[in-house]
């Protein structure tokens, strides 16, 4: 006579998907650390105040946007977040931190979750920060400035939008 326990299949284990799922957080977590931390670490050249707008989480906003208003929003960010230098050393502690986690044996996910989650949170920060700097620069603006940054916005969206397009095709030929 069989008992409960020997009719009963194995349960899967449920890290199937747990590792395809970290490694997709970990790959985005590093892809927003190495943004942010070519915008702080990189070298000061020309055109480089562009980048580092693009890079504080403006996106697709700093094209339509005047070279003036980048300014300020660059100074503004530089006011939010005035120790640059301790931002760099978190984001430097972070990555440290996941190739330990990575290394370590037995692999630990919930290590590796809380240090992902640590610098994700800082990406989160510096979305806010950046999206309520660009919400003030909007907010100063004449109703006739702001429809030519949504006209410059929709123009830059929709150039971008062909640009991908046209990549698409030429991967097919």
């Amino acid at each position: 006579m069989m008992t409960d326990a020997k009719m009963t299949p194995p349960a899967k284990p449920p890290t199937r998907w747990l590792r395809p799922l970290l490694f997709m957080s970990l790959t985005l977590n590093l892809v927003i650390l190495g943004i942010v931390a070519g915008a702080v670490f990189g070298r000061h050249e020309r055109g480089r105040d562009e980048i580092v707008t693009r890079d504080l989480g403006f996106g697709p906003f700093n094209d339509a946007f005047s070279e003036a208003d980048r300014k300020a929003l660059r100074d503004a960010y530089r006011a939010a977040k005035p120790d640059l230098g301790a931002e760099r050393d978190k984001m430097r502690k972070g990555l440290q931190e996941t190739l330990a986690v990575l290394r370590a044996e037995p692999f630990q996910p919930d290590a590796l979750r809380a240090v992902l989650d640590a610098g994700g949170a800082r990406a989160v920060e510096r979305q806010q920060i950046g999206r309520d700097i660009v919400i003030g620069q909007l907010s100063k603006m004449t109703t006739a400035e702001r429809a030519g940054f949504a006209d410059r916005l929709e123009h830059s969206l929709q150039r971008k939008s062909n640009r991908g397009r046209r990549s698409d095709h030429s991967k097919r030929d």
